[in-house]
């Protein structure tokens, strides 16, 4: 079983269940839901916009909190088979790849470009390009939120890759949606507009069903024509926001309507992060000036963290950063997506 895979630091994880037991097989399962995981066994993420109000574009790693020339993680456990790629997953005698440094330059061997063809992801992954007509691509976002705004329990499932460049869209996210930045860092990817999440399916601002949905690694730039010039993201569980830059204020609930937790992690808001109606809340190793509370605000390793503690307000802070391996991120090369 795959847990997880990282080719732009040249490797695939793979377990190997049957050696591992399954009760070993189901805590590395839970390991890698969370994103945390033991220091000893894998080095933390670099943050995006990892000390306070470091900006986006400053960032040198892509998934190690080493610095610039600092030694690669050490290898994982033996009952792990580390393997260069897919097609020698079937032959556990492979030699180890070469240790890639923490950068964000690719090449070959570490997570760029081999001269292969662009896969064919099938039709429900849709690839767009800035040079595409805007109307285009508005067009096909919006017949696909027709299909997946009230899906609760549907079987649709959807996924927008955005290559490097500047867009103007109202991207609306509904259910078992991926929105998905393709650069190094994520102003590469710059939405004016909107990339928002509404609760407008079941009735009175509601979104507290707002389920499974997920945007990561670009920059929204809010607009007055779309909510005010606030970017909404009125979502509940089972949700995030991640490698975010919001260059503005960044609103988590609909008109005041209901609205019942969610995720944010290595994102930088330029504005105010406005939690509304929220009922409780994670973030971890975020930059925004937080307002609001309701049940229980969590954060994480936030450069601004509000004020006070539990139980008044109800938050609950730690200034120390997690050692936390988070979830991979894809780029775009001229000839193919790579990940």
């Amino acid at each position: 079983m795959m847990i997880g895979t990282n080719k732009g630091r040249g490797r695939f994880i793979v377990v190997l269940v049957r050696q591992l037991g399954h009760a070993a097989a189901a805590s590395l399962m839970v390991a890698g839901a969370t994103g945390c995981i033991s220091p000893a066994s894998e080095r933390a993420d670099e943050v995006f916009g990892g000390d306070a109000g470091r900006r986006p574009d400053a960032v040198a790693t892509a998934d190690s909190g080493a610095s610039p020339g600092a030694a690669f993680p050490a290898p994982p456990p033996q009952d792990a088979a580390v393997v260069e790629d897919s097609s020698l997953a079937s032959n556990p005698d492979a030699a180890p790849p070469a240790a890639c440094p923490p950068s964000w330059t690719v090449t070959a061997a570490c997570g760029g470009p081999t001269g292969a063809p662009a896969p064919n992801f099938g039709p429900n992954v849709l690839i767009f390009d800035p040079s595409m007509s805007m109307s285009s691509i508005q067009s096909q976002l919006d017949g696909i939120y027709a299909l997946q705004d009230g899906a609760q329990f549907g079987t649709g499932r959807y996924a927008y890759f955005f290559k490097p460049g500047q867009y103007a869209l109202d991207v609306q996210v509904g259910f078992y949606t991926q929105v998905v930045g393709l650069g190094q860092s994520p102003d590469d990817v710059t939405i004016t507009g909107a990339v928002r999440a509404k609760a407008d399916w079941l009735g009175d601002n509601n979104a507290t069903c707002n389920f499974w949905r997920g945007v990561e690694n670009l920059a929204v730039v809010p607009t007055p024509s779309i909510d005010g010039d606030v970017n909404v993201w009125a979502t509940s569980q089972g949700t995030h926001l991640r490698r975010m830059h919001v260059q503005g204020d960044l609103v988590l609930d609909d008109l005041g309507g209901w609205a019942s937790g969610g995720f944010i992690a290595d994102s930088l808001v330029d504005g105010n992060i406005n939690s509304g109606t929220q009922q409780q809340y994670l973030t971890r190793n975020d930059d925004g000036a937080w307002m609001g509370s309701s049940w229980n605000m969590v954060f994480v390793g936030d450069g601004q963290p509000p004020e006070g503690s539990w139980p008044s307000p109800p938050t609950r802070s730690s200034r120390a950063r997690p050692s936390c391996a988070s979830g991979r991120f894809s780029t775009s090369t001229a000839r193919a997506t790579t990940s």
